[in-house]
Formats: C-alpha cells, structure tokens, sequence
C-alpha cells in the first residue's frame, strides 16, 4: 500500500485468513477508505480464539476509520457505478442497468449471487450487496445506503439473524423516507433454522415472531421465501412510488 501513489478507496483482500490481519493493517495505516474481506473461518466457528481474531478487524476499523465488509463474505457489485469487488461468475453479465432497479443485500454471498443470476432472465437488479460476519459494515449499513442510492428504486434483503436489529429498523426507515420499498425475506426460522445461521454467518437468529411484529411496525415488505422475494421486489421497482 505504501509504494501506491495514493491511498485506495477500497481493497479487496483475497488473502489466507493467517494472513489478513496484517493486510487490514497495512490498509489502516495507508489511508484506505474500505476493504472487502473474503477469507472465512471467524467467528461463524464460534471457536474463542477465532472469535477474537475477528474482533480485532472491529477493533482496527474503529481506531482507523476504515470501514470492513466482511469477513466470510463474497463482497458487492453496484452496476450503476460498474464497479465489481466479489468473486463471482456473475462478472460475466455486468452491464449498466437502463433504468433504476432492485439493489440486493444479502448476509450470504451465496445466495445474493445466487438471486443476482436472475439477470440472466431480465431481473433488473443495479446493486447486490454482501455482509457475511459483518465485523464492521452490516446489513443495516448497506440498506441505508441502497435507500439513498439514485439507481435504486427498490431494497430486496435476504438475512439470517441481526445482532442489533433496532439498527436495522433505522434503516428501514431512512428507505421509507426515500421512497424505497424494502422487501425482506428472512432465513433461520426454528431452531435448526437458527444453529445453520450461527454456522454459516455468525447471526443470531432471534424469534421470528418478534422481527414480524417489528417488520410490519416499520412498514417493511415480508415474503416466506426467495422466489416471491426478488418477484415482489421487481413490481415494487416498477410501481411509481
């Protein structure tokens, strides 16, 4: 980072997990405004000593004033601004959307990819977003963006649990005041549910009942499952708001 002629605004760091801490910090200490952290194995385990190695990326980004995405995670893609910083085949399809469309934020790479293939049969999604352990930027962060986001006209949110869903809700509410419908699907319902999320993302799954309550309390959109997801987020696009 040093030898570059000016700090970036964001580094993707497809390092070793042993070997990310040092790149972080070397972007801290260079003035980077953002990374995108790929490499797994945090506190989704739920091993202390793993636990901690993630704590520490917070702690780096709060000292610095760097912001984190990531870790475990697959990174983001705003078409509007034709920027790519994931590791997807989706790279293939990136083109300008023409009009605004469905930004997409995800706590799983996999199936924010994974839903941002519709693409392929005329979705017209602008942005997808990924959070993973979220040891900084969050899902809350994204959606907050996206609501302010020109090439947007609709939020579609796909997530596992919230460790501070009063956040999530001040979201919901800065894409309300924008006009941005947000529809939300939400995964790890029941305790099985609940132990996956834990699993593969770190989040605490929470009772479904009480986000419901909350949800419908905000004015956001709830759908049981992904395809009513991205179709329901799609006539929201459409709909003048």
């Amino acid at each position: 980072m040093s030898a570059l002629p000016e700090a970036p605004d964001c580094v993707v760091i497809a390092v070793p997990r042993d070997a990310v801490e040092a790149c972080v910090r070397e972007c801290a200490e260079a003035g980077v405004g953002g990374d995108v952290i790929y490499a797994s194995g945090y506190a989704e385990t739920a091993i202390p000593e793993r636990v901690a190695l993630q704590r520490m990326l917070t702690e780096i980004s709060r000292a610095s004033g760097m912001r984190i995405i990531g870790p475990n995670c697959m990174g983001f893609l705003n078409m509007n601004a034709m920027v790519l910083a994931a590791f997807s085949s989706i790279m293939n399809n990136v083109r300008r959307p023409p009009r605004p469309g469905i930004a997409l934020v995800s706590q799983s790479g996999a199936i924010g990819f994974g839903l941002a293939q519709s693409m392929d049969s005329g979705t017209n999604i602008s942005c997808v977003a990924t959070a993973g352990n979220s040891c900084d930027v969050d899902i809350a962060d994204e959606i907050a963006f996206m609501a302010e986001e020109p090439g947007c006209a609709a939020i579609a949110c796909v997530f596992e649990g919230l460790p501070e869903p009063t956040r999530f809700l001040e979201a919901a509410g800065i894409a309300w005041k924008n006009g941005k419908p947000l529809v939300v699907c939400k995964l790890g319902v029941g305790e099985q549910g609940a132990a996956m999320a834990m699993s593969h993302t770190g989040s605490l799954a929470g009772s479904h009942a009480a986000y419901m309550a909350a949800f419908e309390r905000a004015g956001i959109i709830v759908v049981n499952d992904l395809t009513e997801l991205l179709e329901t987020a799609a006539f929201f696009a459409k709909a003048p708001s």
